[in-house]
């Protein structure tokens, strides 16, 4: 899994970012988005036909029993809002496995969104790579284009990181104002509202690697993150199990 591998460094640099303090000049280097991780990612990517027995939650992880507060109001959604499945992946942008995993979790919204909703929540672990991209996440959530954003930046995922330019293509490409975008993020609009995303998830309930996927407050195993797998807990989920 992918791990930050120093505190988050946007806490460092919030106070030049709110000043307007993006590019070049804008506090201290991120660390750069790996070239690999660790073995057990890579097993999860070639993984397909798990057994039964495999499929598990991580028993070294504590549920979030308040899950809920994980979660607010606007935050898109896939799938039924009453149901009582609630599935979250977090994810960063970079993330090579969050790419690989993020079709997965597309097509099971597409197959339970009727006995489960679904969120993917952005967390910024390197931010001169992407907080750009989820400043973009935050301004096609509120013109209700989050995922078409979403899908686009994991097709193009690249090392450092999409630019400016690439965001503003993308914008045009599924209805936004790539100029109102632009705009958005080199202001720094939604960086209160990322630093709080990322206290709320790394520091008070440890969701220190990704991609992190939850169901109803439980962490799915690091091996179980396959499309069978996560197949089989939802619909357990959904029946009381």
């Amino acid at each position: 899994m992918i791990r930050p591998d120093r505190p988050f460094s946007l806490f460092a640099v919030l106070p030049l970012l709110l000043l307007g303090g993006f590019g070049a000049g804008f506090g201290p280097a991120a660390s750069p988005a790996p070239d690999s991780v660790p073995a057990i990612d890579a097993r999860l990517a070639s993984r397909t036909t798990p057994g039964a027995a495999e499929c598990s939650y991580d028993t070294a992880r504590p549920p979030i029993e308040n899950y809920q507060s994980l979660l607010s109001f606007s935050d898109p959604m896939m799938g039924n809002a009453k149901a009582k499945v609630t599935v979250i992946e977090f994810f960063e942008p970079n993330c090579p496995h969050c790419a690989t995993l993020y079709p997965v979790m597309e097509r099971l919204a597409q197959k339970h969104g009727k006995i489960a909703r679904f969120y993917m929540k952005p967390l910024v672990y390197w931010p001169q790579q992407s907080l750009k991209q989820v400043q973009a996440l935050h301004v096609a959530a509120q013109q209700g284009k989050y995922f078409e954003m979403l899908s686009r930046q994991m097709a193009r995922q690249q090392r450092g990181g999409l630019s400016l330019d690439q965001l503003k293509t993308i914008a045009g490409e599924i209805g936004l104002d790539p100029g109102v975008m632009a705009e958005r993020i080199e202001t720094g609009m939604y960086t209160r509202d990322i630093q709080q995303q990322y206290q709320k998830a790394v520091v008070d309930h440890k969701i220190n690697s990704v991609p992190a996927v939850l169901i109803n407050g439980r962490f799915v195993s690091g091996e179980s993150k396959t499309a069978e797998c996560l197949d089989q807990l939802i619909r357990q989920a959904a029946t009381g199990k």
